[in-house]
């Protein structure tokens, strides 16, 4: 029995110390200014921080006048609850997650509105005890990082440019979608077919575009267009060729736009 107790009583102490440093409470606190991280965190919680709790929060502003959207975004925790604060102007808006770690707000700019308090905007992102600042960049560049103004990249097109194809009852049209800052806002994809805007029929993501139908014979156009979320726009255009045939059952073919496929399908 002494032998049990000593035992125990060796263990605790020798688990005493790494105790200790577990639950000493994290005070840390910084204004937030552009380019830097403001840390709140309570004396009850475990002194250890998830590293970039915010990597990035940007504005893609312009001018700042009566009537235009901006769009604020920021790159940081995943499922977490953001807030944004426009001192002055409003407060408390809350940033959707559109993708893991991705979030965004627009706000429309009113006649009363200050201009000057936009660049004064402030994020706070919360998740569990965790609580993080960051004063907004106007210049899109965060941390010192380059500012977006590169469009999305369209690219490995199906039927690619002057194809010649056979397909005339059922042709695949596929376009592949790409950024790699801001990244592609799926709800900004736009497809035209010989000018028809076609894209509730197509299989429409921030990766790619598919659309089929069955087209007649001769040349056709297809045209995509896209944003990115800092606001930059792809346009991309091609023709390709579906050959003469001789329908020799007499028929054309169903000509059934986007042959059942539904919008964001």
């Amino acid at each position: 029995m002494q032998s049990t107790l000593r035992t125990r009583l060796a263990a605790t102490l020798l688990l005493s110390p790494i105790a200790a440093l577990m639950v000493q409470p994290a005070h840390a606190e910084a204004n937030a200014i552009p380019g830097r991280i403001g840390f709140s965190t309570p004396t009850t919680a475990v002194a250890i921080a998830p590293l970039s709790m915010i990597e990035r929060f940007v504005v893609r502003a312009g001018r700042i006048e009566p009537g235009r959207e901006l769009r604020f975004s920021l790159i940081g925790a995943p499922g977490a609850r953001v807030t944004l604060d426009i001192p002055g102007v409003t407060s408390d808006v809350q940033m959707r997650e559109a993708r893991p770690g991705f979030y965004e707000a627009e706000y429309t700019v009113r006649r009363r509105d200050d201009p000057a308090a936009f660049a004064r905007t402030v994020a706070t992102l919360q998740r569990g005890p965790q609580r993080v600042t960051a004063q907004v960049d106007m210049h899109g560049g965060g941390h010192g990082g380059p500012h977006d103004e590169r469009a999305p990249l369209i690219s490995d097109m199906t039927p690619a440019q002057g194809e010649r194809v056979g397909e005339w009852r059922r042709t695949q049209i596929f376009a592949r979608l790409s950024d790699d800052m801001s990244g592609v806002d799926a709800a900004t994809v736009r497809l035209r077919v010989d000018g028809r805007d076609v894209t509730e029929f197509a299989r429409v993501s921030a990766e790619e575009v598919q659309y089929r139908e069955a087209l007649g014979d001769g040349r056709h156009t297809a045209e995509i267009t896209v944003r990115d979320r800092a606001g930059n726009v792809a346009r991309r255009s091609w023709t390709f060729d579906i050959r003469e045939r001789d329908h020799r059952d007499g028929r054309d073919g169903d000509r059934r736009e986007g042959d059942g496929w539904g919008r964001r399908g």
